[in-house]
């Protein structure tokens, strides 16, 4: 019973996490188009591509894919870095810009993060 629940206070922690994340990345990138927006070209028309010339993935144009982190580093990181952490590398993961090779390594990753985790609770 305490292991389901740990699993499912872990998996709210994750999802928070990521959450925050994207809550943060999505208000950076609407103050970027806003203050963009208030900037004109020459021709009198904002300089934002046009609705028809963006594509699904354009806001992933500058996604940071998280270097590996050794034991040593995971070991030395507290809860909140691991959080933060695994944030970091789940937005890599959904970023289509990533090559096959890298999401698998991503994943690898959030999994040793997950675990390491669990066992700082």
């Amino acid at each position: 019973q305490k292991h389901i629940q740990k699993n499912r206070h872990l998996n709210s922690v994750i999802v928070i996490t990521t959450l925050r994340i994207l809550i943060i990345r999505r208000m950076t990138v609407m103050h970027k188009k806003k203050s963009r927006s208030a900037r004109t070209t020459t021709s009198g028309t904002n300089d934002l591509p046009k609705r028809s010339e963006r594509t699904p993935d354009s806001a992933n144009v500058s996604t940071p894919i998280p270097p590996p982190l050794s034991d040593t580093e995971l070991n030395a990181m507290t809860k909140d870095e691991l959080q933060t952490a695994m944030g970091k590398v789940a937005i890599a993961r959904q970023s289509a810009e990533v090559d096959d090779d890298t999401k698998k390594r991503l994943k690898e990753e959030f999994d040793r993060l997950k675990n390491y985790l669990k066992g700082k609770k």
